[in-house]
């Protein structure tokens, strides 16, 4: 005999036979067919135990669709329902002036003369994207953005670098205000 596997002895299937017949002789329903509209098992509030009775099935509490175990509402009403003010991050709807800017059509298109006017090419290591290579460009501002608001839109104040090349300029990101502190200015050997 192979080991997890056993074979019903005659006795055995007879018990079996008798006692199916004893419950269909009841009335009682089985397991699958307690369901409500064709489903398995039946339905408390939004889980419902599938005949196994050892797997539990959540439903979205929106639109009832089959989701997860772990998960209260279906990708589609979980985006629906983290929106506008119910999202954790909402701040009132304020958005910072640079964000608002960065946004504005007149931004994009300096954006896009200054890749045009560089050709597409890092003007700090040559970088540009070529047949099975990609570059990711950056529009740097010279003179920082945030300081000298008058020059935003200034294309003399723009030029083309790869992601790399941008990270190591003095202006990238938090740099231009951490310079004077004292760690950042701290030779490693």
């Amino acid at each position: 005999m192979k080991q997890g596997t056993y074979e019903r002895t005659p006795e055995i299937k007879e018990k079996l036979r008798l006692a199916l017949e004893k419950r269909r002789a009841s009335g009682e329903k089985f397991g699958w067919q307690k369901g409500e509209n064709g489903q398995f098992g039946k339905r408390y509030g939004t889980r419902a135990r599938t005949k196994s009775e050892n797997i539990i099935i959540n439903y979205c509490l929106d639109c009832s669709k089959q989701i997860s175990i772990t998960a209260k509402r279906c990708r589609k009403c979980y985006g629906l329902s983290i929106r506008g003010d119910s999202h954790p991050r909402w701040n009132n709807g304020i958005s910072t002036e640079n964000q608002l800017f960065r946004q504005t059509q007149e931004y994009k298109t300096w954006r896009r003369s200054v890749f045009v006017r560089d050709n597409y090419t890092c003007q700090l290591c040559s970088a540009r994207s070529a047949k099975g290579f990609s570059v990711k460009l950056n529009a740097d501002h010279i003179k920082p953005f945030s300081e000298y608001p008058e020059l935003r839109l200034n294309i003399d104040n723009g030029r083309t670098l790869c992601e790399e090349c941008h990270k190591n300029t003095d202006t990238y990101g938090w740099k231009q205000f951490n310079k004077n502190k004292p760690e950042y200015n701290r030779v490693t050997e």
